[in-house]
C-alpha cells in the first residue's frame, strides 16, 4: 500500500472516529439533560404528595394558601421558567371564596423560577417594582386572632433595607391599622400599626442572606409571637385589635401605605393565613412541613 493511500485511510477512519465521538457526545448530554428533567419532575411529584397529605387543610381557620408548585396555583401558560405571574390563585380547599394575588401590570409582576429553592418551582421577586395584592374585603379574615407563615429567601446582600415579605392593612385610610413584615437591618422584622402615622418595631429574627427560612406569626389578640424555623420565639404584647382587613399585599408595602416601595429581592415561596391563633402543636405541624418541603432544616 502506497504512502499517499494510508494517509487517505487514516484521515477517513480519524473522520470515522470524530462522528462516533460526537455521536456519544450528544447521546450522553442528552441523556443528562433527559435525567435532569427527571429529577425535576419527581421532585415537584414529591412537593405536590406532601402538598395534598400536608395538615394545612384540616387545621380549622385556613384563610388562604398560596405555594407555587401545584397545577392550581397559576395560569398553565404562565408555569414555565421565567414566566411573569399575573395571578397567583388561592388553593385553600376549604372554602369557596377564594383570595387570589394579582398584578394588572405586566411590569411589576414577579417571575416564576421552575427550578429555584429546593429544586422546585419558587416566585422570585426582584426588589424594584415587582409585588402582587389582594383587592377588596376579606370577611374571612375579619377576626381579632390569626396566625401566619412565609416560606422566603433573601437575595445576597438584599436585607440591610427595608424589604417588605408581607404587608396588610386594617380599615379604610392608610395607616389606620395593620402589620407588615419586613426583611430590614439584616433581620426579618415585624412592623406593627399604632392607629396612627407611626409603625412600631415589634422585633427582629436573624438573617441569613441566601438561605430560606419559614417565618410564623401567632396573634391571640393580646401578644404576638414570632418565630423563625419553629425556634427562638419573641413576644410583644398589643393594646389593640386588628379587625376589617381591607387589603394585603406580597412584595412590597403597597396595601399598607398606598405607594410603590419598600420592594422585597428574593424568593416568597409559600404563605398560609388562618383566621385564629393556632395551638403549638397546630402551629409545629404546619411548620414541620414547610420545612420538610422546602428542605429548611429546624
Amino acid at each position: 500500500m502506497s504512502d499517499n493511500q494510508r494517509i487517505k485511510n487514516f484521515k477517513a477512519f480519524s473522520l470515522i472516529e470524530l462522528s462516533i465521538v460526537i455521536l456519544i457526545i450528544g447521546i450522553l448530554v442528552a441523556g443528562v439533560t433527559q435525567s435532569s428533567r427527571l429529577i425535576r419532575q419527581m421532585a415537584l411529584s414529591s412537593a405536590r404528595a406532601l402538598t395534598q397529605s400536608s395538615p394545612v387543610p384540616s387545621i380549622t381557620g385556613l384563610v388562604s394558601w398560596y405555594e407555587p408548585t401545584s397545577e392550581k396555583s397559576f395560569d398553565e401558560i404562565e408555569a414555565s421558567d421565567n414566566s411573569t405571574i399575573s395571578n397567583w390563585y388561592d388553593i385553600n380547599p376549604t372554602s369557596s371564596n377564594k383570595i387570589n394575588l394579582t398584578q394588572t401590570d405586566a411590569t411589576r409582576r414577579p417571575t416564576y423560577v421552575a427550578n429555584g429553592l429546593n429544586g422546585l418551582p419558587s416566585i422570585r421577586f426582584n426588589g424594584t417594582n415587582n409585588y402582587m395584592q389582594t383587592n377588596g374585603f376579606i370577611p374571612e379574615f375579619n377576626s381579632p386572632t390569626f396566625t401566619f407563615f412565609a416560606v422566603t429567601m433573601n437575595a445576597i446582600g438584599s436585607a440591610a433595607t427595608h424589604k417588605a415579605i408581607f404587608c396588610t392593612r386594617y380599615g379604610t385610610p392608610s395607616f389606620v391599622r395593620g402589620w407588615v413584615m419586613y426583611s430590614y437591618n439584616n433581620q426579618y422584622t415585624l412592623f406593627w400599626g399604632n392607629g396612627s402615622l407611626m409603625w412600631i418595631d415589634v422585633y427582629g429574627q436573624p438573617i441569613i442572606n441566601g438561605t430560606s427560612d419559614v417565618l410564623s406569626i401567632v396573634y391571640d389578640g393580646v401578644n404576638a409571637v414570632f418565630y423563625k424555623n419553629s425556634a427562638n420565639p419573641a413576644t410583644r404584647a398589643l393594646a389593640y385589635v386588628l379587625n376589617t382587613l381591607r387589603a394585603s399585599s406580597v412584595g412590597s408595602n403597597t396595601a399598607c401605605d398606598g405607594a410603590d416601595n419598600f420592594f422585597f429581592n428574593g424568593y416568597i415561596n409559600e404563605i398560609i393565613i388562618y383566621n385564629r391563633n393556632l395551638k403549638n402543636d397546630e402551629r409545629q405541624d404546619v411548620e414541620k412541613y414547610l420545612g420538610k418541603k422546602w428542605a429548611i432544616k429546624f
